[in-house]
């Protein structure tokens, strides 16, 4: 299964996350970060870095950027 399958199945199985893991999933996709699987969590990575993840739990999700200073705002918005 590839990176891309895990996380599409990931989000299939979400109740009550699903719509908006789904709508950070498709920022993610536009742009040059790489989609993995790490820990069981989706995560997007530049160049082998980490740089972003989410998560689901109970009461909350989460979205986490660990080396976020990798990100270009190629726009300057």
């Amino acid at each position: 299964m590839t990176d891309s399958q895990k996380v599409d199945a990931f989000i299939a199985k979400q109740t009550k996350w699903k719509e908006k893991l789904q709508q950070l999933r498709a920022v993610f996709q536009k742009t040059e970060l790489t989609e993995e699987v790490k820990w069981g969590k989706p995560t997007y990575t530049m160049d082998g870095k980490m740089v972003a993840a989410m998560a689901d739990f109970k009461n909350h999700m989460a979205l986490w950027f660990h080396q976020g200073v990798f990100l270009k705002d190629r726009q300057k918005n």
